[in-house]
């Protein structure tokens, strides 16, 4: 099968703005209902994947189509299936909560892939109007200019940033990871998305980013761009990273192994 990834790519960037002008509109003037403890979709959510699965699906039908308020709610997954089918990976708003309370931090993530392999991804953060986007083997990019993962060689001296599941007390290793590379690192941050947690990693602002409890609609697009800006993706312990089972480690690729060996201790030790 042939991948045409300018004509993917194209077709994800006008998504994300089909998307962004949803949550726009609806900025401020929306309330939230509990999918799940700690977890919250609103109408902006419904409407933006709607309008982006409809934007697609009508110039590619022959494509499936992930989003997650449709998996949410349990829906049949929009278009064939097969193993050289294109399928769009879309969380139509990243960053819930940061929407919820007037911050700028959340966006659209939108990723074209063949079977786990992503093509294409797109993420748009439309409160800042930064739009990130890479295709397979063509650089990473933001708003027409090249980006780059950070050259920082250290785990000393990094700027890391991690999100966590509801309830992390639960996860009592989440926590031991937390303080452990809050220790060995410069600085951990926490900003409640995970889109532009990785978005930022591939335009050099943080170092390293990782976390336990993603869906592949919140990190495909964002892997594609620390890749292709030079980075490195794993799962934490340093084996192949899974996008359909995504624990995670994403960084520069200079800090990598430091970022594993404390990683491997802690869940070895939680196993």
């Amino acid at each position: 099968m042939t991948i045409e990834r300018s004509k993917l790519l194209q077709a994800a960037l006008d998504a994300a703005r089909v998307g962004g002008d949803v949550l726009l509109r609806y900025r401020g003037r929306v309330k939230a209902r509990q999918k799940a403890p700690g977890d919250v979709v609103t109408k902006a959510d419904v409407e933006a994947e709607e309008a982006i699965r409809r934007f697609l699906l009508e110039q590619f039908p022959e494509h499936a189509f992930l989003g997650e308020e449709g998996a949410a709610a349990g829906d049949a997954e929009a278009g064939a299936t097969g193993p050289a089918t294109v399928r769009w990976v879309v969380d139509p708003l990243d960053g819930t909560a940061n929407y919820l309370h007037g911050l700028d931090l959340f966006a659209v993530s939108i990723a074209a892939t063949v079977g786990t392999d992503v093509e294409v991804g797109v993420i748009y953060a439309p409160a800042t109007d930064e739009l990130y986007y890479a295709a397979r083997e063509q650089g990473a990019w933001l708003n027409g200019e090249q980006i780059h993962v950070s050259a920082v060689h250290e785990l000393s001296a990094a700027l890391l940033v991690t999100g966590f599941p509801p309830r992390p007390r639960r996860r009592p290793e989440l926590l031991e990871l937390f303080a452990a590379f809050c220790e060995a690192s410069h600085a951990v941050r926490r900003l409640g998305s995970a889109a532009l947690d990785l978005a930022y990693v591939a335009a050099g602002r943080f170092d390293g980013f990782y976390a336990t409890h993603l869906h592949a609609w919140d990190c495909a697009a964002g892997v594609l761009l620390v890749q292709e800006a030079g980075g490195r993706v794993t799962k934490l312990d340093g084996t192949v990273f899974d996008l359909y089972e995504p624990d995670l480690l994403a960084t520069n690729g200079l800090i990598h192994d430091q970022m594993v060996a404390i990683a491997r201790k802690i869940l070895r030790h939680s196993g």
